[in-house]
């Protein structure tokens, strides 16, 4: 018995599908940072906790906060 996976080229897999809505609104929440004056994050994690990041684009600082929540209503906030 050999053991096999079918795997397709054309198609990749997909970790987590996201609308082009969701993608419009992380650009949003990430010029609204930019906006105030602060560095972006690294990343944007959609989990609803806050998450620390460098205000300033130094490694040292994190003094950066950012709380985003996608599921249901969205809403988000951010500050230093």
């Amino acid at each position: 018995m050999q053991n096999t996976i079918e795997t397709n080229p054309v198609t990749t897999p997909v970790k987590h599908a996201r609308s082009p809505e969701y993608a419009a609104g992380i650009e949003v929440f990430r010029s609204e940072i930019l906006k105030a004056g602060l560095s972006l994050p690294n990343e944007i994690i959609d989990d609803g906790r806050i998450h620390r990041f460098s205000s300033n684009g130094k490694p040292t600082d994190n003094a950066g906060w950012y709380v985003l929540f996608t599921d249901g209503i969205p809403a988000s906030a951010f500050g230093k």
